[in-house]
């Protein structure tokens, strides 16, 4: 790395001396997250969160927390975010643009941009970014840093689902010492009246192709409260529950939130 000198005198000073500043701290930074992601140069320093929920016109969008990421030398961050027209979370792009700021009159009359601000935002189109990694294929700070310390901690993970019945939402899991921590919280906006077994979605997780849910889902109705199990089969997973009761005949009215562990 090289370095400025100072010398007492008059040193005269130069952009290039300016740029030498920028370079090594860019690159100072680029070669210690480089070492801890193993020669990656993408990663999050806070992950973003997703969730379902309507918009004022009822249509599901995705709400995404902010967060920040290291992207190939820079550090980038955006904030909370609704993405319209999506309707996986495996169609979210990390994105990033760069924008021309701080124009100044030249000597010889023309206008330039002294700096570039880097930016990133979230959206379900990466057309037109400068940059654009998927979301989900992106990992964290914190994974590397413990496959390095050899440290291994639970943490949630998602899991890839194709849904049924307009069901949309989250499933993931911990994979604890001696089980699998699974989390299932979706809702449905199919109000057509369904009649028998009603279809989650299909994964082809390993452990999700044969099992019986340890806890029950609470599913509301008119009578009161009723507790049903999330079971799977050959990778279909089902709610234990067959259309209609009470005043439930459609995916609409059955959302389901769980927690549950699979033994391994």
């Amino acid at each position: 790395m090289n370095r400025m000198k100072f010398n007492e005198g008059g040193q005269p000073v130069y952009l290039d001396d300016l740029r030498l500043l920028q370079d090594n701290s860019r690159a100072a930074a680029e070669q210690v997250l480089s070492a801890i992601g193993r020669g990656r140069s993408t990663m999050f320093l806070e992950r973003p969160f997703y969730t379902y929920t309507e918009d004022d016109a009822g249509e599901f969008v995705i709400k995404v927390t902010g967060g920040s990421a290291f992207v190939n030398g820079d550090f980038v961050s955006w904030g909370e975010t609704v993405v319209h027209d999506v309707d996986l979370k495996d169609d979210l792009w990390l994105c990033i643009r760069n924008t021309d700021t701080d124009k100044r009159i030249f000597d010889d009359g023309q206008q330039r941009a002294c700096s570039v601000c880097r930016e990133g935002y979230i959206s379900g189109d990466p057309t037109g970014a400068a940059e654009h990694f998927k979301l989900t294929e992106l990992r964290d700070i914190a994974d590397y840093i413990q496959e390095l310390i050899n440290y291994k901690v639970s943490v949630w993970k998602d899991i890839s689902v194709e849904f049924f019945n307009d069901y949309k939402g989250t499933v993931r899991y911990k994979d604890m010492d001696d089980c699998y921590r699974v989390q299932i919280k979706i809702k449905s906006t199919n109000y057509s009246n369904i009649s028998g077994d009603l279809i989650l979605f299909y994964t082809d997780q390993t452990f999700l192709q044969y099992f019986h849910s340890s806890t029950k889902a609470s599913v509301q109705t008119e009578n009161g409260v009723r507790g049903c199990h999330v079971y799977g089969f050959e990778g279909t997973v089902h709610l234990d529950v067959q259309l209609p009761f009470d005043d439930a005949d459609c995916a609409a009215a059955v959302p389901v939130n769980i927690i549950f562990e699979i033994p391994k």
